[in-house]
């Protein structure tokens, strides 16, 4: 068996076609190197890309890799928040997640579902008395509402429109350079101490979110040590909730542009067929991903020097 060598990007760092090219970065070169893995220099360090099935089966073994320090410090601190449970691995992660898991009962989300259609139709009914909307903003503010009376967060009907962009600027600015990416940023840091704030209010017996709200299971949730989580780390794991809900927005959007350019597509869905819509649904994100890519690190150095690597993307 012959055992092709990995193709290489020419280049000392390759962060700067990254920034470029977004989305298209790692398919461009897969399509150049006939290949769905190849070896590159970003962010100061050699790093493998790679794509297909067999590399998603791959890249989410937790025997080969880990999250920890995967994610740089600039998406931590706009789109993931430090200390979130993203950035964990072995048992501590496992306990962090099953506290998530405690949310996705189908109780809870049939819940979830229902608060959102009310939200969705007041809205609606809203919108019927203005010439125009944006839609991104607008589904913004709807799954924001959504998603605060599910977690139980408490808010005032005033403040929605500037929180919900807030939690945009954070989706859309990890990679940005200069002010906007400053700007994530600062909305982060105000959106965590609002957050911070309710979790204090909680802990003091001022505030008492519906019991089995993500508020509520994430303001008393105890470490494997038995320690509560540090109010910080609570209010990034309670916006690791809203925030994810929020930007379904974009999403929204992307269906919207589906439908629009697609009409064979909008009569297929106006029989509201589940399987119709599900398949809809799938190919929606399969068009438009919403990330271009994830990373990690891997655990053991394999092959050589042809895999001394430490980060895979």
């Amino acid at each position: 068996m012959t055992i092709q060598p990995m193709p290489h990007e020419k280049g000392l760092d390759n962060t700067v076609h990254v920034l470029k090219e977004g989305y298209s970065y790692i398919l461009n070169r897969r399509k150049k190197f006939q290949s769905d893995v190849f070896e590159t220099h970003l962010l100061g360090q050699k790093a493998i890309c790679m794509g297909g099935e067999a590399a998603a089966e791959l890249f989410y073994d937790t025997s080969k890799f880990k999250r920890k320090d995967a994610a740089p410090k600039r998406v931590q601190k706009t789109l993931l928040g430090e200390k979130g449970v993203q950035t964990l691995d072995g048992k501590e992660h496992l306990h962090r997640k099953e506290m998530f898991m405690s949310l996705m009962s189908p109780t809870k989300l049939d819940k979830m579902n229902s608060m959102l259609k009310k939200h969705w139709e007041a809205a609606v009914e809203k919108w019927t008395e203005q010439e125009e909307i944006v839609l991104y903003h607008e589904a913004q503010k709807v799954l924001f509402r959504a998603a605060c009376e599910w977690t139980g967060v408490p808010f005032e009907e005033k403040e929605v429109a500037e929180l919900a962009a807030d939690l945009g600027e954070m989706i859309e600015t990890p990679t940005e350079i200069g002010p906007a990416h400053w700007m994530g940023r600062h909305d982060r840091n105000q959106t965590e101490k609002w957050i911070e704030n309710l979790i204090e209010q909680v802990r003091d017996k001022k505030l008492s979110p519906p019991e089995g709200t993500a508020l509520a299971v994430f303001s008393w949730h105890r470490d494997l040590e038995g320690n509560l989580l540090d109010t910080h780390t609570a209010a990034v794991e309670v916006l690791n909730i809203i925030r994810p809900i929020v930007a379904i927005a974009i999403y929204i959007n992307f269906t919207a542009l589906a439908v629009h350019e697609h009409s064979a597509a909008k009569e297929k869905l106006a029989g509201s067929d589940p399987k119709q819509l599900q398949a809809f649904v799938q190919e929606v994100r399969r068009f438009y991903p919403f990330f271009p890519f994830q990373g990690a690190v891997v655990k053991k150095i394999l092959l050589g020097k042809a895999m001394n690597l430490k980060k895979v993307l």
